[in-house]
């Protein structure tokens, strides 16, 4: 389980929790890209804190080749797929994480220029 805090810097470099973003998650090479992706229910608290399981797909792919012997083994490949994260929140830019293990710390940043009249004293 991965426990971060979501928010942004406001001009005064005070973070700003945000309550409002949504979560969509990826799998694979393409699992980046927001067409791909699934939303997933997230909660924010009012420290815009929330947590979301780790996870991973695994998948195995069996084949057996074509040829004039019909004792042909069945061969098999297991592929590992790790997730891409995308937090969304209004008036920010897309937060895109492909991995939250190696992130440095749990306080998660977007860059939200059209929050920052809204928050002028934070």
């Amino acid at each position: 389980m991965f426990t971060g805090r979501l928010g942004f810097l406001a001009t005064t470099g005070s973070f700003v929790p945000i309550t409002d973003a949504e979560l969509h998650v990826g799998f694979g090479k393409y699992g980046c890209q927001p067409s791909l992706q699934e939303k997933k229910a997230v909660q924010f608290d009012s420290q815009g804190t929330f947590e979301i399981p780790l996870v991973v797909r695994v998948g195995e792919t069996r084949w057996r080749e074509f040829s004039a012997s019909a004792d042909s083994p069945m061969q098999a490949d297991e592929s590992v797929q790790t997730p891409c994260y995308r937090f969304t929140a209004t008036k920010c830019q897309d937060l895109t994480i492909r991995s939250l293990d190696e992130l440095e710390s749990n306080r998660l940043e977007m860059l939200c220029p059209g929050r920052q009249d809204r928050h002028p004293e934070a």
